[in-house]
């Protein structure tokens, strides 16, 4: 599964100012508007579905705070997801294109899911330029896209992936 949005991690506040409490992932309700999922929910579907690989291009979904077993990451490993691939701080969409797009093509091509991390974040590394206010900006954000595995997964392991993708806010 892919998810393309926005993540919370716990003990941020959420856009009304509300403290999260763990980490949530930040949908949008049919009528519009803002509909954050606590990552206990997340979870729960995700594990009810036996989806193996989750790829979270969401900020801060694989942060882990102070509360471990509140975080995004930590949720959907314990509820049985075999590998996760998330960002663990807050990421440009550029940069996150750039990870994805090396990712995508080496999980497409047959590679493992740790193979299509390597790949992303060396395709972050040698193009480090981030658009800023005063130009382009090298960065070393190449960091950010994280991988949390319980066993090695493989797009023919985990039999096709579903895609969902949400519009940023």
């Amino acid at each position: 599964m892919h998810f393309d949005g926005r993540g919370v991690l716990a003990g941020a506040l959420l856009s009304f100012g509300q403290p999260a409490g763990e980490g949530v992932l930040v949908f949008e309700k049919p009528e519009g508007g803002a509909d954050q999922v606590p990552a206990e929910r997340i979870g729960q579907v995700l594990a009810d579905a036996k989806v193996p690989v989750v790829v979270l291009n969401a900020c801060q979904s694989g942060a882990v705070g102070k509360q471990l077993e509140a975080a995004v990451a930590t949720r959907l490993l314990a509820g049985g997801a075999s590998a996760l691939v998330t960002m663990a701080y807050s990421v440009y969409a550029v940069a996150a294109a750039e990870f994805m797009t090396a990712f995508y093509e080496r999980l497409f091509a047959g590679d493992t899911v740790t193979s299509a991390v390597l790949a992303g974040r060396a395709r972050m590394a040698r193009r480090p330029e981030r658009p800023c206010p005063k130009g382009e900006l090298p960065l070393a954000d190449w960091v950010i896209p994280v991988h949390y595995w319980r066993r090695e997964a493989s797009r023919t392991q985990a039999g096709g992936l579903l895609f969902t993708t949400v519009a940023r806010h």
